[in-house]
């Protein structure tokens, strides 16, 4: 596990423990009725402990660490159950998750599954959430999987065959290796049921697949970065095409994202990807105003030695020129109050690290306009 599962640990043993050991009596059957201010003001707090740990969570999955990310979620969820006693149906809702997330046969479902049920465990805590639904006698219908979301078999199916013609018509993608590869129509149909046995079973769908791991099936074929954006483009456009929910549009891209080190062919230390550079331009803007002054940084994913793009931030417009197209963190600093009195107002730290900054970009070749509205 990466070096945040330490992180992690420290956190469910000062908080959650914390939490467990103040709310022992909380959670006795002849608990006074007053108590219910201190409920409250525990379920916040573990609220907030679960956001942290799903924050985390989702660090290590974005990063390829699935299955820290799995443990993580996990760990923390069967920590938290037995504090929620004066919630029954919260703690029936994290038994069955857990147990649908532990029959899914792939890592990556089981994250994803958990990620699901952490969000879903948070709303139900919210006020008016499942302690006002604890007093109803009909049970509460379980959260639509994402699968569901995207519409179920007929509807994937449907996305799938436009996303290869997409992919089968676009230079960019290079869907025939060059024409090394020609694909019979039944080549066609097994690839299809392939991508539809995959999206199920990440997305908590019925279907299960049964074939070989990215790495082994894209082993040779030497595909890179660029043309897993291209793809991705493609199968963006198969979405929009489709009038897919744009939050469950964006899910199922995440998960897709995060096939790219399986099938993206390793470049060598050092060594450039091919083809042209891209330019980014934009705005920062921090609670609506131009950030008067600062710099921003474009880290390269996947490659913790690779050297920052840096910029100067002026009346809130930046420029940076040369960067290699993939997937970028980026870091903003404010720079410290001038002399002449121009007012530079101060950002969360957070922006400043590029690990914990929350803002990812990916950049394509040729001249593009990325605007970036900072959160308090």
């Amino acid at each position: 596990m990466h070096t945040s599962g330490r992180w992690w640990q420290v956190v469910l043993a000062a908080g959650l423990l914390t939490l467990g050991a103040a709310g022992t009596a909380v959670a006795a059957k002849d608990e006074p009725a007053d108590r219910g201010g201190q409920r409250a003001s525990r379920d916040g707090e573990i609220r907030d402990v679960l956001k942290e740990i799903h924050n985390r969570g989702a660090d290590l999955y974005n990063n390829g660490d699935v299955a820290g990310c799995y443990r993580m979620f996990q760990g923390a969820l069967l920590m938290v159950r037995p504090m929620l006693r004066h919630h029954p149906k919260v703690q029936k809702r994290i038994d069955d998750g857990l147990s649908k997330a532990d029959a899914n046969p792939s890592m990556r479902g089981r994250a994803f599954a958990l990620h699901e049920l952490i969000e879903n465990i948070r709303a139900d805590m919210q006020p008016g959430g499942a302690r006002a639904a604890a007093d109803k006698t009909e049970d509460k219908k379980p959260a639509a999987t994402l699968w569901d979301r995207l519409g179920g078999e007929a509807a994937v199916a449907k996305v799938i065959d436009d996303a290869v013609a997409l992919m089968a018509n676009d230079p960019k993608v290079d869907f025939t290796r060059g024409g090394k590869y020609k694909p019979k129509d039944q080549d066609v149909l097994r690839l299809k049921k392939a991508l539809l046995d995959l999206i199920s079973q990440a997305t908590g769908g019925p279907r299960k697949y049964e074939g070989k791991s990215m790495k082994e099936l894209h082993q040779g074929m030497g595909i890179t970065d660029a043309q897993f954006d291209a793809s991705v483009a493609d199968v963006k456009r198969a979405l929009e095409k489709n009038k897919v929910q744009p939050q469950a549009a964006q899910e199922l891209l995440r998960l897709v994202e995060g096939t790219r080190k399986e099938i993206v062919k390793p470049r060598k230390p050092g060594a450039k990807k091919a083809g042209g550079t891209g330019r980014v331009s934009g705005t920062v803007t921090f609670k609506g105003l131009p950030l008067a002054a600062g710099e921003i940084r474009y880290v390269p994913q996947g490659d913790p030695k690779a050297k920052a793009h840096r910029g100067p931030i002026k009346d809130g417009a930046y420029d940076l020129k040369d960067l290699q197209p993939g997937s970028y963190r980026v870091a903003i600093e404010a720079s410290p109050p001038k002399k002449d009195g121009v007012k530079v107002p101060s950002i969360p730290a957070r922006y400043a690290d590029p690990e914990k900054s929350g803002l990812v970009f990916e950049v394509k070749e040729g001249n593009q306009t990325l605007d970036i509205q900072l959160q308090p």
